[in-house]
């Protein structure tokens, strides 16, 4: 676990580092790139994962069996990425198309871990660990935009909707959300724990959350109000034991949100920013699908994302960019993981990429079911890691996640988790 550990480290401290970068006005570069190496980081945790598991088969190991489906899978779509950039070399440029391969190879992680046994209380430790190491992350990210805000060091993006802060030298966006529904959901199961007082530990989540509530007025992010609003909902239908002890919990939530208008309410409405009247506009904003900035503008990238893929529609352009497609540079990209897949890789390669998924959340689905003939902190655990996996969907739906490998990493890291712990509770490991 030892490099998964580093790779979870390592894109928190880029989370975290990030914010920092806006405030000191250091180039981001240099935090996402090793000092003197013109590699990332996290190419470097993906090298890493690639590097021990060639060098694991030599050592004796307890296998998993019974699951050649999703690493049979995934080298398949290895080889036809392979094919799609050799195909593609050239297009948008060596360094770039090399970037997104390294995108491509953090599937060995699910391959390793489909592959390997890891002790299951090891699998616990680490997600505990990992949920309450990202609270750190997003509470210097939310509160670095809620101090920029108030005094002024900030841009605005969306016209005047979303606040967002410039970033120098950034090419390229760390998606935080992979981590936001599994911070709030570990963040109520830690705060209603009734077998433990009030402790650093629940102090820290307490913050975390209300981070979250503050991220959700500058945002203006639909996916998060529902994130928020359906982690919730799921969180009180699966670990209310009783209907008491749901009204309790409702109790908490709003107790937290009152905390959240008290504290930072004042200075926010001075700069116009009410977060009840905020949070109602989102909401207002989701529905009102008539609204011509519903979609922000994206369907004009989908739309010469569809029609590029159509030019190939079996094997798509492969690394190629939408701007030799005639998508005007100014202009964002798809924002949806499955009109990227089909541009990039056609229906072949996205038939491949979502069978891959399939398996692997059929997995969370099919563990669920095992997890609820026991009740331990460990299944509760593996539990909220299931629904907060779940939540990836919606980040990729809805922004560019295709070639975003640091969030893309965590997420095939968490489900490759739950795969290595699911078969191990069927008892599927080779003697």
């Amino acid at each position: 676990m030892v490099k998964y550990k580093f790779l979870a480290f390592l894109f928190l401290y880029i989370v975290a580092a990030t914010s920092f970068a806006s405030l000191l006005n250091i180039n981001v570069q240099a935090i996402y790139r090793v000092p003197l190496i013109n590699i990332r980081w996290i190419d470097v945790a993906i090298l890493a994962v690639i590097a021990i598991y060639l060098y694991r088969p030599i050592i004796p190991q307890r296998v998993l069996s019974n699951n050649k489906t999703i690493i049979n899978l995934s080298y398949i779509y290895l080889l036809y990425m392979i094919f799609e950039l050799a195909k593609s070399w050239g297009r948008t440029g060596a360094n770039t198309e090399i970037s997104h391969f390294f995108c491509t190879l953090s599937i060995f992680i699910v391959i390793e871990l489909s592959t390997f046994k890891i002790d299951k209380q090891e699998i616990v430790s680490f997600v505990k660990t990992f949920a309450f190491l990202s609270c750190f992350a997003l509470i210097i990210k939310n509160f670095v935009v809620l101090y920029s805000f108030v005094s002024g060091r900030i841009i605005f993006l969306d016209s005047d909707i979303r606040v967002g802060i410039e970033f120098t030298g950034e090419k390229e966006s760390v998606y935080s959300e992979v981590i936001i529904a599994l911070v709030y959901l570990f963040g109520l199961y830690t705060i209603q724990n009734k077998k433990t007082g009030w402790n650093i530990e629940k102090l820290i989540f307490l913050i975390a959350i209300i981070s979250i509530y503050v991220s959700l007025v500058f945002s203006f992010s639909r996916g998060l109000v529902f994130m928020i609003a359906s982690s919730t909902l799921i969180y009180l239908l699966f670990f209310s034991k009783k209907i008491a002890n749901a009204f309790i919990q409702i109790f908490s939530i709003l107790s937290i949100l009152m905390v959240f208008y008290f504290v930072f309410g004042s200075a926010l409405r001075q700069r116009g920013y009410d977060p009840i009247d905020r949070i109602t506009q989102i909401v207002k904003f989701a529905a009102d699908v008539d609204d011509p900035n519903w979609d922000k503008g994206r369907s004009l990238s989908r739309f010469y994302a569809i029609k590029a893929w159509k030019e190939h529609i079996w094997t798509g352009s492969g690394y190629d960019n939408l701007s030799n497609h005639g998508l005007p540079p100014d202009v964002a990209t798809a924002h949806n993981f499955v009109i990227t897949s089909l541009f990039h890789t056609g229906i072949i390669g996205t038939f491949l990429y979502l069978l891959i998924l399939y398996y692997l959340f059929r997995n969370s689905i099919k563990l669920w079911k095992h997890l609820n003939k026991e009740d331990s902190e460990s299944s509760d655990v593996m539990k909220l890691i299931i629904i907060s996996s779940f939540f990836w969907l919606i980040m990729a739906w809805t922004q560019e996640a295709f070639w975003e490998k640091h969030s893309m990493s965590i997420e095939f890291l968490l489900l490759g988790l739950i795969t290595n712990y699911y078969m191990q509770e069927t008892g599927q490991i080779e003697k």
